[in-house]
């Protein structure tokens, strides 16, 4: 949070602190960049009485989005607050959280997306806890909260995905991060076994994937047809085999355009997979500024004439916004991840993980969705950007089906 926010005292001095934990200390204005990419800025006067620290103003810059027609920016805030919009730029459509604010274009063809939040009485600082523009999150890396507050979060994965006290992404001893392995799934049919997709363990018995994995042609595959193999990505000797034993598809999932594009498999055990793997941490849907890459964290297949390789490379998740020429599918529960340089990417790269590293703890933030291509056909594309499945707003989800 300290590279997102900045204090200017009137005496000149600079600090960096959070905002609900700021006391008297003379007149200073607070700005914020809460989203990391200055998507929106934030900004309120501090050090006075209580009546004057309970508000902030906000920017949406939209300088380069003058192709809309209209701008409909959705505020999610931390409490109910009082929102208010200049009526020359704008009309506010809710008076309850979310807040809908349609703005309108000024003569140049751009929008004055500026409005005002209020602190009710008795109520908490209502803070940014999400920001959609026309629906689509342009915020996926919100940051909220101090420093201290993320740590704690870091420190205590256990409670996003380990229902049953099963320790998460941390690494055994002796193997490295660069020795992350890759979840396959395998189709079987009259006696033939192709790769099919990628895949995640997420708790005991449980691959998370996504819905275009276990279907064809949006049909569901049955359990029988399909095979999980976990393997190291440098030790294809400590490989194992496993069964399915069902399938849960995301109830809301479309195979067209790869909305709610996710889906659990629970695997049959034939010995402790937790002595070869242990359950990625599930993003817990607080923000980061991290750069979710490190060695390991986008796992795709290719294939090769004789075996599938597993490779890996770095992404940045940016706006959604960036997408949009890559895939219509841009939803409030879709990322966009961008690539160092191009990739081809293929169908059978769906379910490929996206992982960040923090505090010695790996989170599975998102899950490659590639849909629009024919089932079973080698069609790829060269692309520098794709959507992922963003896991964390899915958790609740993957709970109520792991358990």
């Amino acid at each position: 949070m300290f590279n997102r926010w900045l204090i200017l005292y009137f005496s000149l001095s600079l600090v960096s602190v959070r905002a609900e934990d700021i006391g008297s200390i003379g007149d200073a204005l607070e700005i914020g960049n809460p989203c990391g990419n200055y998507i929106i800025t934030v900004e309120r006067l501090i050090g006075g009485p209580p009546d004057r620290e309970n508000y902030w103003d906000g920017t949406v810059h939209l300088q380069n989005h003058k192709n809309l027609t209209e701008a409909v920016v959705t505020l999610q805030l931390a409490a109910p607050a009082t929102v208010i919009v200049d009526e020359k730029d704008g009309i506010l459509h809710t008076q309850s959280n979310p807040y809908n604010i349609t703005f309108f274009k000024t003569k140049d063809d751009t929008f004055n997306a500026k409005f005002h939040v209020r602190a009710l009485n008795g109520e908490v600082f209502p803070h940014l806890k999400g920001l959609l523009l026309n629906g689509v999150d342009i915020c996926p890396n919100l940051q909220e909260g101090s420093p201290a507050a993320e740590q704690d979060e870091a420190e205590n994965p256990i409670a996003e995905n380990s229902p049953d006290g099963t320790n998460c992404g941390r690494i055994a001893k002796g193997i490295s991060f660069d020795d992350i392995w890759f979840i396959s799934v395998y189709y079987i049919n009259d006696n033939t076994t192709t790769f099919k997709c990628g895949g995640v363990y997420i708790a005991p018995k449980h691959v998370l994937t996504t819905g275009n994995c276990v279907t064809n042609n949006g049909l569901p595959i049955d359990p029988d047809n399909l095979r999980v193999q976990v393997s190291f990505l440098k030790d294809h000797v400590h490989a194992r085999n496993y069964s399915v034993d069902f399938i849960r598809i995301h109830e809301k999932f479309n195979h067209l355009n790869g909305t709610n594009d996710i889906a659990i498999m629970q695997i049959s055990l034939i010995e402790d997979i937790d002595k070869i793997v242990p359950p990625v941490c599930l993003w817990n849907g607080v923000g980061g500024s991290e750069k979710a890459a490190v060695t390991a964290n986008l796992q795709l297949v290719t294939r090769n004439q004789h075996s599938e390789e597993v490779t890996k490379t770095d992404v940045s998740i940016v706006s959604s916004y960036d997408c949009q020429q890559e895939s219509e599918s841009i939803t409030p529960s879709t990322l966009c991840g961008e690539f160092q340089d191009n990739l081809e990417i293929c169908s059978e790269n769906n379910g490929g993980g996206l992982f960040v590293r923090k505090n010695d703890v790996t989170f599975l933030r998102g899950l490659l969705s590639v849909n629009g291509y024919q089932e079973e056909s080698k069609n790829c594309e060269s692309r520098n950007r794709n959507i992922f499945v963003d896991v964390g707003k899915y958790v609740d989800w993957i709970r109520d089906n792991t358990q």
